[in-house]
Formats: C-alpha cells, sequence, structure tokens
C-alpha cells in the first residue's frame, strides 16, 4: 500500500516538473519583432514614342472576272459546215480566227440573183436616161412653153434610179448576209463555254459560244466608308491619281502576286453596306508567272496616301478607342488622350496627344492610378502582341 502511493507521488513530481520547464523556456524566449511586407512595383514593357512616315496601304479580298466577256451569236441560219478546233471549253482563240462556219450556198446564190438585179436596174436606168434626152430634144424643136414633166420623162427617171438603189441595198443586204455566215472572235480571248457542233442546224439570234478577252482581268472590291480617307479615288469631279495595288493568290497549290491599278470607282456609297465599289485591272494575267484566272478569289492592299510624323505603336498599347497610358521619366504612369488616325488589329497610328520620346507603356494592368509607380522594361518591337 506504501508503495502504490510512493509511485504518485513520484509522477506527480514528474509532471509538475515538466510543466515548471516549459514555462521556464516560454519565459526565457527572446522577443520577436515583425515588419510588414511591401510588395514590389508593377513590372511593364514600354516603348519609346518616334514619329516615322506612314503608308496608308488598304487590304481587302475580292474575285477575279474578266474585263470582256461576250456571247458568240448567229447572224444568220444555216447548217454548221466547219467548226475551229479552238472552240472547245478552255481553249485559246486568236483575235478574227475563224470560229464557226455555216453553209452559204443560200447565200452566194442570193448575191448572184442580187447582182442580176442591180444589173437589170441599172439598164432600164439607161433606158430611161436615152428617152429622157429624146424627149426633151423634141421639146425644144416643137413643143412650145412649159413642158409637162411627164413629156419630159422625168417621173420615169426618177422610178429607175430608185430601182437601182433598191436593187443596190439588196446586193449590200445579201453580201452582208454571206459575210456573216463566218464568225470570228472579235478578241483575242478564251472559250469559257461551247453551245454548238459542226453539222448543227442553227438559227439567227441562236448562241453560238461564250468567250472572254485575255488582255487584263478585273476585280471588284468594296472599300468601306471609314476607309475612304486613306485613298486617292477622286471621288468627285476631280479625278485622283493613278492608284497601284498588289494582288496576291494560291493557285494551283503556288502563291503568286500580280500588280494592279485602279481604273474607276462606283459613282455612290453603298446603302447597305456603307463602301464604295472599286474596280482593279491587272493587265496580262497570262504571263511568265501562274494565270490569274477568272473566278479566284484575291486578297487586295491598295497603296494609299503617304502621311509624315506619325507615332507608330503596337495596338496592345491602346487602352480605349483613344487613351494610352505614358510612363513618365520618374517611371510614374498616367493616362492620355490621343488623336488616333487608325487603328488595326496590330498597329495604331497616333497623329497627337504624344511627343517624341515619351514612352508608350504596353503592358495590361487590371488597376492603375495616375502617377502610379512602375518598374519599366524598353520595348522596341512595333506590333508585337503582349
Amino acid at each position: 500500500m506504501k508503495s502504490g502511493w510512493k509511485q504518485f507521488i513520484a509522477v506527480i513530481v514528474v509532471l509538475l516538473g515538466g510543466v515548471g520547464g516549459a514555462w521556464g523556456l516560454v519565459l526565457a524566449k527572446d522577443e520577436v519583432k515583425t515588419e510588414r511586407a511591401v510588395p514590389p512595383l508593377p513590372l511593364v514593357r514600354a516603348v519609346m514614342a518616334t514619329r516615322t512616315p506612314v503608308q496608308l496601304n488598304v487590304n481587302l479580298n475580292g474575285v477575279v472576272r474578266p474585263t470582256t466577256t461576250l456571247t458568240l451569236t448567229a447572224e444568220v441560219s444555216g447548217r454548221i459546215t466547219v467548226l475551229s478546233p479552238n472552240l472547245d471549253e478552255g481553249a485559246f482563240v486568236n483575235a478574227n480566227e475563224t470560229l464557226v462556219t455555216i453553209d452559204s450556198r443560200d447565200y452566194d446564190i442570193a448575191v448572184a440573183q442580187a447582182n442580176a438585179r442591180v444589173t437589170q436596174a441599172e439598164f432600164k436606168l439607161k433606158l430611161e436616161e436615152t428617152e429622157a434626152k429624146i424627149a426633151k430634144d423634141d421639146w425644144e424643136k416643137y413643143g412650145t412653153g412649159k413642158p409637162d414633166p411627164m413629156v419630159l420623162r422625168e417621173p420615169h427617171l426618177l422610178a429607175a434610179k430608185a430601182e437601182v438603189a433598191s436593187a443596190q441595198s439588196a446586193l449590200a443586204k445579201a453580201m452582208l448576209d454571206l459575210s456573216r455566215c463566218s464568225v470570228n472572235a472579235p478578241f483575242a480571248g478564251r472559250v469559257q463555254t461551247k453551245h454548238v457542233e459542226a453539222g448543227q442546224f442553227v438559227r439567227a439570234g441562236e448562241p453560238l459560244a461564250v468567250i472572254y478577252a485575255i488582255d487584263g482581268v478585273e476585280i471588284d472590291v468594296a472599300v468601306p466608308n471609314d476607309q475612304l480617307a486613306y485613298l486617292d479615288l477622286g471621288l468627285g469631279a476631280t479625278p485622283g491619281k493613278t492608284t497601284e495595288a498588289s494582288i496576291v493568290a494560291t493557285i494551283a497549290g503556288e502563291r503568286a502576286t500580280w500588280q494592279g491599278r485602279i481604273v474607276r470607282t462606283g459613282a455612290e456609297i453603298d446603302a447597305r453596306t456603307r463602301s464604295v465599289n472599286v474596280t482593279i485591272r491587272v493587265d496580262k494575267p497570262y504571263g511568265s508567272q501562274s494565270p490569274l484566272l477568272p473566278g479566284a478569289f484575291v486578297s487586295v492592299e491598295i497603296t494609299g496616301k503617304r502621311v509624315e510624323g506619325i507615332f507608330e505603336i503596337p495596338a496592345i498599347a491602346m487602352r480605349d478607342a483613344d487613351t494610352l497610358l505614358i510612363v513618365d521619366k520618374d517611371s510614374r504612369m498616367h493616362r492620355r488622350d490621343v488623336d488616333v488616325l487608325r487603328l488595326t488589329a496590330t498597329t495604331a497610328l497616333i497623329r497627337g496627344g504624344i511627343s517624341e520620346g515619351e514612352r508608350v507603356c504596353l503592358t495590361s494592368l487590371s488597376a492603375v492610378t495616375d502617377g502610379m509607380a512602375v518598374r519599366v522594361i524598353e520595348d522596341d518591337v512595333k506590333g508585337r502582341d503582349q
């Protein structure tokens, strides 16, 4: 019994000793001083504003079409006796090349008959001229007073002359019909569609084929109203300067470029699209490189006005439609309203509101206060995305 009490008292002593030791350590611990952490300044990229000349080109898209498309039509009726081997879809034809020949025998006969009628009418006219002379001589010898026109055979003479003129007109018509038996290409071109075959009977007015000219092609593009100021189109009475354009297309897997020029502009602003149609011509589309075929979808870059003294900065620097963040010499941020000439997906062209050498912030910050201090990394890459 006594040994139990002794063990209990020993445990109590040990526990009290441990608590006392712990309390002593707490009292002996050095006091820890805490300091508030200071967050680092925001790190931003900035580009220096520099004035530079800028070419205000306009980029659009369009579809190539021939300058001239013509439907060849039969002007006389008959059976086709000869069809040119070049009259096939996709084939090239020369200017004045005979493409279709219609049986001309009936028209040869008509010319011969018309020639005979001319000869007969001229013979009758000679007779009437002789009869009129005799009648006039007889009146001068035996007649008195003013002669009657019938006596002098004047109406007969006029009728004979009219008959000659009619016969000559009929001959001209017969010869014209005969010439129309040959259908020629009015210009150097390419066959788009063929409608007839050799041996087929065609009537006057029936289409034979469709060809288009190959001396050039045209591209119609719609210039938005807000981009018209970048071009010298001469929309008013005063014509504009000759404006060049570059055309780019991928045809048969090959990327090629052609040079063209604006040849005309539309007469009005489209009420639906608020744009003006502009037509660009490319000469010799079948040159040394890949041909620029009708129907091709192309990219067009029209050479615009050249403007001096413009600040060209990356578009990511714009905070609103007309606001930038400027970093001053003390590396503090300030908002600045600017005069924007043009804003694209990659570049902003600024006319005014900033000065040469000022630093423009490119980094997007969630919160900006005027005069906020920042750390700056200089950036000289234009138009680069963040």
